[in-house]
């Protein structure tokens, strides 16, 4: 779901986006919110090297819509009051450290855009934690999120980056490329970690943390990663 490619990344350059749970058997829950396209091109004219496209009902049909990877954690948010502009986009399929570097190239956006900005990473960690897991089991399924977990309460990008391959491949995720590019757009910043909540029901993984940007001490500061851009 989401408007993913394979060798880039897409956002959604509609002016009005808007979506709805009927998918999932809840019509009457409908959301919309206006699109940040000042963001967007700032974002497009970083140049760091990293293919983006906009994406527009003009080139694919329905684009408008916002899916249930971007309404699960906006119905949270408007329930409590928060209705601003938003700027929706996919991972894109690319090797980790473009991915960083993309994320990277969304902090300067939004530093030279001067606007306050939250960053929402969205996305299921192994789909293989039980028997009767969606994707089927496989041990390697728990190593990851634990791993992972681990290495976001620590801010231990380094852990992230270099994630073995096989057991990313083993997990059957779909979040980690969301929570690369967060990382990124934090790279070199003052941050303090803190991880909520982390359970396996039905045999997925959701992790849930909170990464704050604070002036005053820390426990971490991210090192900024010397990444291609």
């Amino acid at each position: 779901h989401g408007p993913l490619f394979k060798d880039a990344i897409g956002i959604i350059g509609e002016e009005e986006l808007s979506g709805d749970f009927s998918r999932f058997g809840a019509p009457d829950v409908v959301l919309s919110f206006k699109n940040d396209l000042e963001l967007v091109k700032l974002i497009e004219n970083q140049g760091c090297g990293i293919k983006t496209l906009q994406v527009t009902s003009k080139n694919y049909p329905g684009a408008e819509m916002l899916d249930h990877g971007s309404m699960v954690p906006l119905y949270y948010l408007k329930k409590a009051g928060l209705d601003i502009p938003l700027v929706v986009m996919g991972f894109g399929f690319l090797p980790f450290k473009e991915l960083y570097a993309f994320g990277k190239a969304i902090g300067r956006a939004i530093e030279s855009s001067g606007k306050r900005v939250a960053i929402i990473a969205s996305g299921d960690l192994s789909h293989r934690l039980t028997p009767d897991a969606p994707a089927g089991y496989d041990p390697a399924g728990k190593e990851f999120d634990q791993r992972l977990m681990a290495s976001i309460e620590t801010m231990d990008v380094d852990t992230i980056l270099n994630m073995d391959r096989e057991l990313v491949e083993r997990a059957g995720e779909c979040g980690l490329r969301s929570i690369l590019i967060m990382l990124g757009a934090l790279d070199g910043l003052l941050v303090s970690p803190k991880v909520l909540s982390y359970e396996g029901p039905f045999g997925v993984g959701y992790g849930v943390a909170l990464l704050s940007i604070i002036e005053e001490s820390s426990p971490v500061r991210l090192a900024r990663q010397s990444v291609e851009e």
